[in-house]
């Protein structure tokens, strides 16, 4: 058996994986999972996954990685680097799901000794004008030069530059993106997520239940996205409130849920699957999540809500697309609840599904196949 080490840092990496392991073992490729809950607190569940492996670093610290103070942040990458290094030594092949610190530490010396890395990349790639610090651009760009080096994953990350053999993306758009901004890996394959679902069945609904996704822009350096994230839900919330809805919010595993807890709504972590999250509504709401996609898939509609933050660092992504919307003040949000019942829903969700392949491929067992295949080529 070919062993290959993965790296998983959240359920939705996790319920990833569940998909992937089947069509591995079926080429020849046995998984071992490195387990780095104790870094990163996201309440990961690898004994969920049957037919892996499960390595556990250990780890003491009362937040999460991404909450530390950068000096504790390369005091921590220094402390484990070593450990994550040694597991990935032992794999012919590493897969991480996202390119962050510890993971760029394992795909590096995957690349050092010869072995084949990989990222499948969890998420929505598209053009975001950038909102961040001019420091942490400079800082983004010095990990950019610096990411064959000892030192590179020191830095703060740019999602999808990591130095890889192989990078699996949801679909052709994320691809091309990536592609326009340089991307250093080999090969960026277009496969799907494992994850996402098969289409559902569409049909006429009477909404009545409001989700709302929210994304890490604080985490990512936008503060002012943050909170124009915040004041949205809570206008929202008083939305829902007067004609009758019922919201709840899902905070981003990188977000903090403490910042969304007015008694308007209900506000949950990201441990519950997505899927069951979006079966339980009827519209799907958000600034940018590729969540919007998975609801679409599914059978519900999406729609982009952009009242204060600045529309400008969206316009030219996805989000953007007329499919979305989007819904740009309360008047615009309370219309599309009025409109969207019926066969009105049913209408505007064919047409989202119509244009919904031009970011997202099939997910499930088809995009599992698809990268499987590849990493045991």
């Amino acid at each position: 058996m070919t062993p290959l080490l993965a790296i998983p840092q959240n359920e939705a990496h996790v319920e990833t994986l569940g998909w992937l392991v089947p069509e591995l073992l079926s080429r020849g490729i046995s998984v071992r999972a490195l387990d780095l809950d104790s870094v990163f607190h996201q309440g990961i569940d690898l004994a969920s996954v049957p037919g892996i492996e499960t390595s556990v670093i250990e780890h003491h610290s009362e937040e999460a990685f991404y909450r530390l103070h950068p000096i504790r942040q390369i005091r921590t990458i220094r402390e484990l680097g070593p450990a994550v290094r040694s597991h990935a030594a032992g794999a012919d092949i590493v897969l991480v799901f996202n390119d962050g610190a510890l993971q760029r530490v394992a795909l590096r010396e995957a690349r050092r000794r010869g072995r084949q890395a990989a990222v499948l990349l969890d998420g929505m790639i598209s053009n975001y004008r950038e909102t961040v610090s001019l420091p942490r651009r400079a800082l983004r760009h010095a990990g950019r030069m610096l990411a064959y080096s000892n030192i590179g994953s020191m830095f703060p990350s740019e999602i999808g530059m990591s130095p890889a053999d192989r990078m699996f993306v949801i679909g052709t758009h994320s691809a091309e993106v990536l592609r326009r901004r340089g991307a250093s890996a080999r090969e960026i394959i277009a496969t799907g997520l494992p994850r996402f679902p098969e289409e559902g069945a569409a049909g006429r609904r009477t909404p009545a239940r409001l989700l709302y996704l929210t994304g890490a822009f604080g985490w990512h350096g936008s503060p002012h996205l943050h909170a124009a994230q915040i004041e949205d839900v809570r206008l929202l919330g008083a939305l829902a409130s007067e004609v009758g809805y019922r919201l709840t919010v899902r905070v981003h595993p990188r977000d903090d849920s403490r910042a969304y807890q007015p008694s308007s709504h209900a506000v949950v972590s990201a441990a519950r699957p997505l899927r069951d999250e979006i079966n339980d509504t009827d519209i799907v709401l958000s600034l940018a999540s590729t969540g919007l996609l998975e609801a679409i898939a599914i059978g519900r509609v999406a729609l982009t809500l952009s009242v204060n933050a600045p529309w400008r660092v969206f316009s030219e992504s996805f989000a953007a697309d007329p499919i979305f919307g989007p819904v740009r003040t309360l008047p615009d949000l309370r219309s599309e609840l009025a409109r969207l019942t019926g066969n009105e829903y049913l209408r505007h969700l064919l047409k989202q599904r119509s244009i919904y392949r031009r970011y997202a491929l099939p997910g499930g067992a088809t995009a599992s196949r698809a990268i499987a295949s590849s990493l045991a080529a």
